[in-house]
């Protein structure tokens, strides 16, 4: 980090960091915005979003041996990665509080509304394997609203991969001895 001498190149540090982090903020802010994602969740993604990793600093350290990036702008590169990483985690966590108790209208329980609340609900479950069942169980014990409301049709749906075997409805058309497929005019 001897390279980094003078007013000069810690100006540009400081502009490599603020413009790093500035763009990725912003633009994780305006994506959010537009997805209706709350204002100081927005900001806390803009914030995660600048903290680099050991891939960028393997990524620099190959550009500079294989003399890509020169020792001036490694040494930039290097500590704006440093900094945006150490500071990443002090700052959500000034932002962010899960803990704290949403607004009334923040978040609202959703439920299920039918015409007839008599009706019964019919619901698909789709499982790959004897391991989803459980789960899928419980996930559907809790879609239940009430234990009054016993009206629930699950319909099970084994869903099974067919292997070393073509099916007639995947075979588009027929194919001649040369290969070309098959036309009816």
């Amino acid at each position: 980090m001897a390279t980094i001498q003078g007013l000069q190149s810690w100006g540009l540090l400081v502009l490599v960091i603020v413009t790093a982090c500035l763009g990725k903020i912003f633009g994780t802010i305006s994506v959010s915005c537009f997805l209706k994602v709350p204002w100081n969740e927005s900001l806390v993604l803009g914030f995660l979003m600048t903290s680099k990793g050991l891939v960028e600093l393997f990524v620099l350290n190959i550009g500079h041996d294989r003399k890509v990036l020169n020792d001036h702008t490694f040494a930039i590169m290097v500590l704006m990665a440093l900094f945006t990483t150490f500071i990443t985690t002090p700052i959500v966590i000034s932002l962010y509080k899960p803990a704290k108790k949403p607004k009334k209208d923040d978040y609202k329980y959703r439920t299920i509304e039918r015409k007839n609340p008599n009706s019964q609900l019919r619901v698909l479950s789709c499982f790959h394997s004897a391991r989803s069942i459980p789960s899928m169980i419980n996930l559907i014990e809790s879609s239940r609203a009430t234990q009054e409301h016993d009206a629930l049709c699950v319909f099970a749906m084994h869903l099974k991969e067919f292997s070393q075997r073509s099916s007639s409805i995947l075979i588009v058309h027929k194919a001649r001895k040369n290969g070309l497929p098959f036309r009816n005019k």
